[in-house]
């Protein structure tokens, strides 16, 4: 499980890349982000905080890095010329996509079991 600002992350991602998808490309848009973009969805945090966030999903490829070669990383020297360009990628897309069914796996079994607790319980006071 990621965590909730990893998720923020990969939505709005997500959400770049079905807007790109959906409009027929103009110039100058695109289905990434630059790191100053990301930056913005996290106003009180320190940039070390968003950086890690940003190299965790680089490592376990959740994200990609749009440069030849360092697709899984990225350098000081690339953040400082803001050429950090992020896009989602497979494994992230599956995880928003089957992060609403694991939630389904966990709470019907537990809302069965407490339907069925509460029929117990009505049976054995009307008996």
């Amino acid at each position: 499980m990621l965590s909730k600002d990893s998720e923020k992350i990969l939505k709005e991602l997500k959400k770049q890349q079905k807007n790109y998808r959906e409009k027929e490309a103009k110039e100058g848009e695109t289905s990434k982000l630059s790191y100053d973009e990301i930056k913005d969805l996290f106003p009180g945090y320190a940039h070390i905080q968003v950086i890690m966030f940003l190299k965790y999903l680089l490592e376990e490829r959740y994200i990609y890095n749009h440069l030849d070669g360092k697709e899984h990383h990225f350098g000081t020297k690339e953040l400082q010329n803001g050429s950090v360009q992020i896009v989602i990628g497979e494994r992230g897309v599956a995880y928003l996509e089957n992060k609403k069914y694991m939630l389904l796996a966990k709470t019907i079994p537990v809302s069965v079991s407490v339907i069925s607790l509460i029929i117990s319980l009505i049976n054995l006071f009307i008996n």
